[in-house]
């Protein structure tokens, strides 16, 4: 996970039209943790969308929850995102 962190802060950030492909979610146990409290027990859902931007292969990024909610497939719109990290999307 912190190599991802590392390689997607040097990533270009990609500002590209898109199209939602779909969405999904998935809900796992949450692994314990000792300094962050966390339970063993404590379920926790991540929330991803499929973006295909004009000319490049369908991208999956991992959204926040408001931004699943309101997206639906077949949205077209700004899409932002640097390496794996999604940044925005504005539809339009």
């Amino acid at each position: 996970m912190l190599f991802a962190k590392w390689k997607n802060d040097r990533a270009e950030v990609l500002t590209a039209a898109a199209t939602v492909a779909g969405k999904r979610k998935h809900t796992a146990r949450q692994a314990y943790c000792r300094t962050c409290a966390v339970q063993p027990s404590e379920m926790v859902t991540s929330f991803y969308v499929t973006f295909t931007p004009e000319g490049a292969e369908p991208l999956e990024l991992q959204v926040p929850e408001q931004v699943y909610e309101v997206l639906s497939e077949g949205d077209r719109g700004l899409l932002r995102c640097q390496g794996t990290k999604f940044l925005a999307f504005e539809r339009s």
